[in-house]
């Protein structure tokens, strides 16, 4: 379990500290699985035990891309905020097997015209992860808890990365033990994301290639690709490199975060915290 804490400060977000917490048992599996945890308790102590001398005004909790559902809909122009949560929460039932409660959340896009719909990609997180991730965090009392999707927070702790790098179609290839996400940026839109249960080099590369191609697109128009994730080595980055020519570079969040050069070793690792910073700044 890795965790941040960031604070605002004149010259934007500043990194105070971050760290790991090491279990037993895989904790993933625990807090956002569909079988009930006797776990809960083991992990609450310990985001005591992190967090006992620290106040914060918010906490925010990263949810795995392949611990949620994911759809694309459109809404009406014309539709109250009231209708369009129904009509969603109505498509998540759907999707989810007639499952309801639970979180949405909607991430709109640009209508490609005057009273066109709106174009809506939904995140769903089923209610018994938000309330194991409840009984995990109420050691912080009061304290607003939010819960954010992988890709939302990937999306946003990438984002001054590639606005410095003037790149205008970037891929984020996230690296996991049991799978590994994609998402394709063009001209700071968020196009497409998706989960793959890949794990095999050869496939987490396979499958860098068919998402950019699945979106209509030649890999070539691809300018940049941006690893991040805890499954990434020296490996994977070289076969990377050889099929996207030199495309491929870490996805470190230091900049996002002002860190100073050379505050922490150039080995790292960096690049797996980039949702949890993600989350932490969006």
């Amino acid at each position: 379990m890795r965790y941040v804490e960031v604070e605002r400060r004149e010259s934007g977000w500043g990194l105070v500290r971050l760290g790991s917490c090491d279990f037993e048992f895989n904790a993933e599996r625990e807090l956002f699985g569909s079988a009930a945890s006797r776990k809960l308790d083991v992990m609450r102590r310990a985001v005591s035990d992190v967090f006992s001398s620290t106040g914060v005004d918010e906490v925010r909790c990263v949810v795995p891309a392949a611990c949620t559902t994911a759809f694309r809909t459109a809404v009406e122009e014309t539709a109250t905020p009231s209708e369009r949560e129904s009509m969603l929460a109505f498509e998540a039932s759907l999707l989810t097997g007639g499952k309801t409660g639970g979180d949405l959340y909607p991430t709109k896009g640009n209508a490609v015209g005057s009273g066109a719909p709106i174009p809506v990609h939904v995140y769903h997180v089923d209610g018994q992860i938000s309330d194991r991730v409840g009984d995990v965090c109420s050691v912080f009392g009061d304290t607003p808890l939010h819960l954010v999707p992988s890709a939302t927070a990937v999306y946003h702790g990438a984002w001054p990365l590639i606005e410095t790098s003037a790149a205008s179609c970037v891929l984020l290839l996230g690296a996991y033990d049991q799978y590994t996400e994609y998402q394709v940026i063009v001209h700071a839109t968020r196009r497409a994301d998706t989960v793959i249960e890949a794990r095999d080099e050869s496939d987490r590369i396979y499958f860098s290639l068919d998402a950019v191609r699945r979106l209509g697109m030649d890999v070539n128009s691809v300018e940049k690709v941006l690893l991040h994730g805890d499954r990434v080595d020296g490996s994977l980055m070289g076969a990377l490199h050889d099929v996207w020519s030199g495309r491929v570079e870490l996805a470190n969040p230091g900049p996002v975060v002002n860190l100073e050069e050379g505050r922490l070793e150039a080995d790292f690792g960096f690049e797996a915290f980039l949702t949890t910073v993600g989350a932490a700044v969006y």
